[in-house]
């Protein structure tokens, strides 16, 4: 297993831009003379990690194709179009919550962007929060009133409420996304009580809000992109993500003095580990000391599924579609059999696209079989892949995930 040139390309761009790190990208006998740059941008994309790359791309502006190269500066600029569009929303909303002292914290998009070099290179999407659980139907309403969010059609989902208009979309969470089901969840709920208290205010581009403190931080976007590595599948902005916490915190006491040892009794030290390790050695992140550099090859791997996925599993229908019965272990906390597995995604999709049925739940039996129907009448016109196709990739991933020891016990 290697990573092309094309790749470690790729991933040096963003180690300048988004870490400050400069990285060695060629190897014995390569040139740059054979890197392949339609490639690097057209991945750069299916990665939605544009403006990272394109934020080094100067340094070889004399070797670039001038066509790629006008094609990235034109992608990125409709990227930071969009960026500020999300920036407004979340300023919009931010005024609104802080003038009615509702308390709140922004998950992800800008609190992710202020941990790198330069916040502004982070593609932004939709705006998540966290408010008080006994609050979250007040904010909705006063949401659809005061600011025109629109509840018709409004995405429902267990752990958030997906709100639009013409401006954008926001997503008010109940809860943080990620959070393992049992005991270990149980744990977690536990142990982030006070989240919505523990805050900074966090400042981008004269752009002030309310973020999680580093450490809750940290719990967050772990737990987020384990949920997605389980799933659909991560992509390189969901580990860039962590990459850039771990490289701005390594020399923050909160890694030995809380992190770690909640990393080690939730049985998530060594995915941490892995994780990290994984940025420390492709794109020359910093690493705490207490946290320990994971072996070459299980490194290796990791990133190699990280390119095959793609953002949100883009890159590959079979890869996106396997996690449907990729071991939840990974995702709940609680190992499961494939039947099980299955049919808990089963459920959570149906409930997703028919959100009145969690009020009406003696009519899931019936949900349950129209779903599936609707589900092999598209697998019969070439849309979707059969379970059974799937089986090979998932047995694939379940292999490697397994050396993460993911919520397994403290040794």
């Amino acid at each position: 297993m290697s990573i092309s040139l094309d790749n470690r390309v790729l991933l040096s761009l963003i180690a300048k831009t988004s870490f400050g790190k400069n990285v060695e990208f060629l190897q014995e006998n390569e040139k740059q003379e054979d890197i392949n740059w339609e490639n690097v941008y057209k991945e750069s994309v299916k990665q939605t990690v544009v403006l990272f790359a394109s934020g080094a791309i100067s340094l070889y502006q004399n070797t670039i194709p001038k066509e790629i190269y006008g094609k990235w500066l034109v992608h990125s600029s409709k990227v930071i179009t969009n960026n500020l569009s999300v920036m407004n929303c979340q300023n919009e909303l931010t005024d609104f919550l802080d003038k009615n002292n509702y308390k709140y914290i922004i998950l992800k998009g800008l609190a992710s962007a202020s941990y790198y070099e330069n916040p502004d290179m982070r593609m932004l999407g939709d705006v998540d929060f966290l408010v008080e659980n006994h609050k979250t139907d007040e904010i909705a309403k006063t949401l659809q009133n005061d600011l025109g969010y629109s509840i018709h059609g409004m995405e429902s989902h267990e752990r958030h409420l997906t709100m639009t208009k013409k401006q954008g979309a926001i997503e008010m969470h109940y809860e943080i996304p990620g959070i393992p089901s049992g005991d270990k969840g149980e744990f977690v709920k536990s142990f982030i009580t006070d989240i919505l208290d523990d805050t900074k205010i966090t400042v981008i581009d004269e752009n002030s809000f309310t973020a999680p403190s580093h450490l809750f931080h940290g719990i967050i976007i772990l737990l987020h992109m384990l949920h997605h590595m389980s799933s659909e599948g991560l992509g390189l902005r969901h580990l860039c993500d962590w990459g850039a916490y771990v490289n701005k915190t390594a020399n923050m006491d909160f890694w030995d003095k809380s992190f770690i040892p909640f990393l080690n009794e939730l049985g998530l030290l060594r995915y941490a580990s892995v994780m990290a390790s994984v940025c420390h050695r492709y794109m020359g992140i910093d690493m705490p000391d207490a946290l320990p550099l994971s072996e070459e090859s299980v490194c290796e791997e990791i990133i190699c599924d990280v390119l095959q996925s793609g953002n949100f599993g883009n890159k590959d229908e079979q890869y996106h579609r396997s996690g449907w019965i990729v071991s939840e272990n990974g995702k709940d906390g609680v190992k499961k059999s494939t039947f099980a597995v299955v049919l808990s995604r089963l459920d959570s999709a149906v409930k997703l696209h028919w959100p009145w049925l969690k009020k009406w739940k003696i009519l899931l039996p019936f949900a349950y079989v129209l779903f599936t129907v609707r589900y092999y009448l598209k697998v019969l016109k070439g849309e979707r892949p059969t379970l059974s196709s799937l089986v090979p990739e998932a047995n694939k991933r379940k292999e490697l995930y397994k050396k993460l020891e993911i919520y397994e016990d403290e040794k």
